[in-house]
């Protein structure tokens, strides 16, 4: 029954990996076509099969890991905040909470990122995200299983812990992870005055320097 049970997990998972992949390349693809940064690059360019294999870790093994642990964990990580706040939270205004939520996270990932950078332990597994010589919506996905887990947690842990209902925050952080990959797609589109509240390719293509003191 068990094995049956995780046959079928399996299944849909893999079936909700290959519709995310699809739903990504018909996305970026003719943005990378028609607004390119590199306008030479081509689609299956150089190390196209390893962050391939990048991408189906993050989605099959590595995001299963973190809903286990969180499954597994529950009502420790309940435990840490009373139930009280977590309610007076919950019961907050959905716009309040995204506000919230925003604000938390953005200060929780700037520094975590620092941290990524200036730790030499730490910066042993981001160097692999940094380690890309060729930056398309699939290249973001070359993350160091570890440093994958450390930012999710960092980002969405919190939040979660302290009351948000994920139905609150779900949107975020589908908007986070689709930003995320196209800051760092072949794209070259001006965001105006909006580059000044959100990361853009171009600032974050300057950022993907190997050398971790980089000044940028």
């Amino acid at each position: 029954m068990i094995p049956q049970l995780l046959i079928s997990e399996f299944g849909n998972l893999a079936i909700a990996t290959g519709l995310s992949i699809l739903f990504l390349i018909l996305v970026f693809l003719p943005m990378e076509k028609v607004f390119p940064a590199k306008a030479k690059q081509r689609f299956f360019r150089p190390s196209w099969i390893l962050d391939m294999c990048f991408l189906l870790g993050q989605y099959i093994l590595w995001a299963g890991l973190v809903l286990w642990a969180l499954n597994h964990f529950d009502y420790w990580l309940f435990t840490v905040i009373p139930q009280n706040f977590r309610d007076a939270v919950a019961t907050q205004w959905w716009w309040i909470q995204a506000i919230e939520v925003v604000v938390l996270s953005d200060f929780l990932i700037y520094w975590g990122h620092r941290l990524q950078h200036n730790v030499p332990f730490l910066w042993r597994f981001h160097k692999v995200h940094h380690s890309a010589e060729h930056l398309d919506w699939l290249a973001a996905h070359r993350e160091h299983p570890l440093d994958s887990i450390y930012t999710i947690g960092i980002i969405n842990l919190p939040a979660f812990v302290l009351g948000f209902p994920l139905e609150t925050i779900a949107g975020l952080i589908a908007f986070r992870g689709i930003w995320a990959i196209y800051i760092h797609s072949n794209v070259r589109l001006p965001l105006g005055p909006l580059r000044m509240l959100i990361g853009s390719p171009e600032l974050h293509h300057w950022h993907h320097d190997l050398d971790r003191h980089a000044d940028n």
